[in-house]
């Protein structure tokens, strides 16, 4: 990886980056709207250029079965289109938006997750802010409800959702307050376990085959604090 810069091989701002069907590791420059290309041993391949505004707020992506990429972007304002999918054909993108949310923002990025996108030889799984939901990428281009967990908490409807003009961690931890279901910032995945992680302390663990699962908690350690499955008990 080259450093800083405005050159192709370059970069501005790295959001994030996923590794494509051809191995190819894809580097995310918003900024530049750009996508940077290397090899698996770290030698530069190519750099694309995007229409501007395509990678605007990328917070993480996942590349699809077909090769297009699956965008989840941070809310702004009134821009809260947090799932869009990046079609690709013969070097010439366009973007589709495939979810919206009725959450907006006074003036800040916002994100709905740290990792709210897992990928594995089963598909693509999605996390939606304040839902119980999992959510999977389906074939024709859409998201689906694939399994929820079951919890005693209200669960946010669009029209609360829609009343939250500020959107921050703030307003997630007052509607948890008000008894709401805070949802999950991030979902990790194998084979045979999918980790759920909440906006505290808390991880739900699923055994995929046995469809059940456990909560989980983690002490908070500030020495620590970005290691997310520390201290779990």
């Amino acid at each position: 990886l080259s450093h800083k810069g405005r050159a192709k091989n370059e970069y501005i701002r790295l959001n994030t980056f996923v590794v494509n069907n051809q191995n190819e590791v894809l580097l995310f420059d918003s900024f530049s709207n750009k996508i940077i290309y290397y090899n698996i041993n770290g030698s530069y391949i190519k750099t694309e250029r995007l229409p501007q505004g395509i990678l605007s707020e990328t917070n993480m992506c996942a590349i699809t079965e077909n090769g297009d990429i699956l965008q989840n972007s941070n809310i702004i304002n009134d821009k809260s289109d947090i799932y869009s999918l990046i079609c690709t054909d013969q070097n010439s993108y366009s973007k589709d938006i495939i979810h919206t949310s009725p959450l907006r923002t006074k003036d800040v990025s916002m994100p709905i997750g740290e990792f709210p996108i897992s990928k594995t030889t089963e598909g693509i799984k999605l996390l939606l802010p304040m839902s119980n939901v999992v959510y999977e990428f389906t074939g024709n281009n859409k998201i689906t409800p694939s399994f929820a967990i079951a919890t005693e908490a209200r669960i946010a409807n669009e029209g609360v959702l829609s009343q939250q003009n500020d959107f921050s961690i703030f307003s997630i931890l007052d509607l948890k307050e008000r008894g709401y279901f805070s949802g999950f910032s991030s979902i990790f995945e194998n084979d045979k376990y999918m980790l759920l992680k909440s906006y505290g302390k808390d991880y739900f663990l699923i055994h995929k085959n046995m469809k059940k699962g456990v909560m989980l908690s983690s002490e908070y350690d500030e020495t620590i604090a970005n290691i997310p499955l520390y201290g779990v008990k």
